[in-house]
């Protein structure tokens, strides 16, 4: 019975490890089977797919910023003084990336320093005495161009303390220290003399400085009886000797001798080439000088602050100099009508003043 039982259970462990063996067989061939029977496993290296609608781009989601328009650029120049301060509001502006065109600035004492500049092309507009811009266009054969009167009330004569100055014939025998010879300066103070009935080179002694703070300091210094000078010097010098007066007005006087009311001493100036090439920067400059202008006349504390900033006039200067500036930027039939009355006086006189010859009418810009 034992036996029996000893074999039934043999029996059974045979057909247990015979199944087991059964078993593995089966599992190694499943494992051996094409990988196509098995889906892949999701990798690092291998993106999972997407459905059309995932791959749209998301309502949230805005486009890049469009690359800023790059702005039309101008090279300008001015002189330090009355025809520099009505810059000074478009500066700031240009400093702050604000103004339409990308502007770089030069200011210098003397207009000798900008002509060449001007006229070799290392400058694009230039702020200059009128009958210079008149010489400039014969010189270049009409290649700078006038665009804009700038300056119309800037010079007086001054007396020295205790010397009365009424009119112009007041000056007979005495001593004047002036600037500006070969300039709108001499030409307008030799054409007032002589309506006066003075000869300059005969009944008075006018000496000429190289500068107009020159001038003023002999004034100052009590070396002359009276001193022409244009703002901000006049009220400079005021402002050191109270004693020296504002003797004559020079445009109330051109006013008397030639009829017209406006003495447009100083201009704004382009090169044809640049204004032919790049109206644009023209247009623009024009449109923000004339709110630059307007702007420092009506803003007397802030624009004298700048005006100090940039080293144009002193600050304590300006705020006492813009009410009696005249700064404007005058353009059309008008400004075109008081050039060339201007101009023709300064011709008849003398017509080196002018280039040898009045200006034609492509002296005047006009845009297209």
């Amino acid at each position: 019975m034992q036996a029996s039982i000893k074999r039934v259970f043999s029996l059974l462990m045979v057909m247990v490890v015979a199944m087991g063996l059964l078993a593995g067989c089966a599992g190694s061939g499943q494992n051996s089977s094409p990988a196509s029977t098995q889906e892949p496993e999701a990798s690092a290296s291998q993106p999972e797919e997407t459905s059309p609608a995932e791959s749209q781009e998301l309502p949230n989601e805005l486009p890049p910023d469009p690359l800023p328009l790059s702005k039309p650029a101008a090279r300008v120049a001015a002189l330090k003084g009355p025809t520099g301060m009505g810059l000074a509001e478009l500066m700031n502006k240009n400093e702050k990336a604000a103004a339409l065109c990308d502007y770089t600035f030069t200011l210098e004492s003397a207009p000798d320093v900008i002509q060449g500049p001007l006229i070799n092309g290392d400058l694009d507009i230039a702020i200059l005495p009128t009958n210079l811009a008149a010489v400039l266009y014969h010189k270049t054969e009409g290649a700078i161009q006038l665009i804009a009167v700038s300056g119309m009330r800037v010079l007086y004569v001054m007396a020295a303390p205790g010397v009365e100055i009424n009119s112009f014939a007041d000056l007979k025998g005495k001593k004047l220290f002036t600037a500006g010879q070969g300039s709108t300066q001499e030409y307008v103070l030799d054409y007032l003399l002589r309506q006066n009935g003075l000869d300059p080179a005969t009944d008075l002694t006018v000496e000429y400085k190289a500068e107009q703070a020159e001038a003023m300091a002999q004034l100052l210094a009590g070396n002359c009886d009276a001193a022409l000078l244009p703002q901000p010097f006049v009220t400079n010098a005021t402002v050191k000797n109270p004693e020296i007066k504002k003797a004559l007005d020079v445009t109330a006087e051109w006013e008397k001798a030639t009829g017209e009311s406006q003495l447009p001493m100083s201009c704004v100036v382009v090169r044809k080439e640049f204004a032919q090439q790049n109206p644009e920067a023209v247009a623009n400059f024009l449109e923000e000088y004339d709110e630059s202008t307007k702007w420092v006349s009506a803003n007397v504390e802030e624009a004298a602050a700048l005006i100090g900033k940039y080293d144009i006039v002193p600050e304590e200067v300006a705020k006492l100099a813009i009410p009696d500036s005249a700064i404007q930027c005058q353009t059309g039939s008008e400004a075109e009508e008081a050039v060339n009355a201007y101009l023709k006086v300064l011709f008849e006189q003398n017509p080196k003043s002018v280039g040898g010859a009045l200006p034609d009418e492509g002296f005047f810009y006009r845009a297209q």
